[in-house]
């Protein structure tokens, strides 16, 4: 009987061992609930486990959103035009350490019909481009603790030409 035990013991604890080396492993390719498509290289999260949604810790960028866009534009200027004749909407999810540090961990399309799809090459990597040359971000905080959140921006594109920025 007691040999039972102790097999049925040992069994249940190498199941939850392997259970907690899978569930670690499923996350670390996971910002908060969102999967984590892309990395960059010398970027890390603060580490203080929950990453937070922009809207619930003020996550932001220096001068707020018209700063952004009108940095952004001015990043692109000439380069917008070389954008592929397609119309949708192409999000850049981006992680904000709790040191203002950001990087782009996911890029999702959508066209007109609201259809998942994937942009042109060239048209990703413009916007990336111009994405990644923003630098004044501001971190949330839960009081006055700076945390990791994320934060998305979406262009808005109508026949090659950026209409809008989100």
């Amino acid at each position: 009987m007691k040999t039972w035990l102790n097999l049925g013991l040992l069994f249940s604890f190498l199941l939850a061992l392997a259970l907690t080396f899978w569930i670690d492993g499923q996350l670390r390719n996971q910002l908060g609930d969102m999967p984590m498509d892309y990395r960059k290289d010398g970027f890390s999260l603060c580490g203080e486990g929950a990453v937070y949604q922009n809207y619930s810790v003020g996550t932001a960028y220096g001068g707020g959103r018209f700063i952004m866009r009108e940095e952004l534009l001015g990043f692109l200027g000439p380069k917008a035009g070389a954008l592929a004749p397609e119309s949708g909407w192409l999000t850049y999810r981006l992680a904000v350490n709790c040191r203002g540090e950001a990087a782009i961990f996911q890029v999702k399309g959508i066209d007109s019909d609201y259809r998942a799809c994937q942009f042109d090459t060239l048209t990703r990597s413009v916007l990336w481009e111009a994405v990644e040359s923003l630098e004044d971000w501001r971190p949330g905080k839960v009081g006055d603790r700076a945390v990791d959140s994320y934060i998305h921006i979406t262009f808005k594109i109508q026949d090659g030409k950026i209409a809008e920025i989100l």
